[in-house]
């Protein structure tokens, strides 16, 4: 499943890993996408904008997570 961190522990080393840095960049487009579609419902405020768009990518992250557990799990039977 990965790691939750910048680092990872590879045959005792540390190593950096970007992960986490380049899912915070693609949250960049999406928020654009969001703010494009949805940018008279929420209004201009980017405060809203970042709260909506982040529980729409949690929303997303989520699912696709579930997806690749379900999956695994009916090909491993």
């Amino acid at each position: 499943m990965g790691g939750w961190g910048i680092w990872e522990t590879v045959n005792g080393e540390q190593k950096l890993t970007t992960e986490c840095i380049e899912n915070v960049i693609m949250m960049v487009p999406f928020s654009a996408v969001v703010m494009w579609t949805f940018g008279k419902k929420i209004g201009n405020s980017w405060k809203k904008i970042l709260c909506y768009s982040g529980k729409i990518a949690f929303i997303f992250s989520v699912s696709i997570e579930m997806d690749i557990v379900f999956v695994s799990i009916l090909l491993n039977n």
